[in-house]
This record gives structure tokens, sequence and C-alpha cells, in this order.
């Protein structure tokens, strides 16, 4: 029997969509730069199953090796390795 303590429990990170207004601009970028898919990054696209699916690889190589797979000293670095 499974106690209080191992209790696991399953988090969207993502950002919640509203589909009849828009709360952002347009080009606007919104999310953490590390778990950007390049598409997002180039702002070619919403967010769909294949960036989440490109989230969860990120997450996953994080989790292994305890560092992310693209690392810069800022935003821009970033997005110029995904």
């Amino acid at each position: 029997m499974i106690g209080q303590d191992n209790l696991l429990k399953l988090i969207d990170f993502g950002l919640s969509a509203n589909k009849d207004t828009d709360l952002t601009q347009s080009g606007q970028i919104i999310g953490t730069p590390y778990y950007l898919s390049p598409e997002m990054v180039e702002g070619r696209g919403k967010a769909n199953k294949e960036t989440d699916i490109w989230s969860l690889g990120v997450l996953l190589y994080s989790l292994l090796t305890k560092d992310f797979p693209f690392n810069g000293k800022s935003t821009s670095d970033i997005f110029k390795q995904v």
C-alpha cells in the first residue's frame, strides 16, 4: 500500500490559452527559453503536440543529465542554439 508520502503528482507546466481572446501581441514569445521548441522561438506557430514533445524531451534530458541541452548567458544565446 502506498502511503501519503509516496504521492506522485503530474503538473502541466504549459501556459493556458484562451482561444476567444488574444492576450498577447502577435510575434510575442511566451515561455521558458530552455523549453521552447524551434518553431516557437522563430514564431512560426502556436503550441501544439509537437512543441509539447520537444519540451518533454528537454525535461527528460534535464532529469538525466542535471543540465539543459541548450545553455547561454542570455535568452538570445539559448535561442541561437535551439
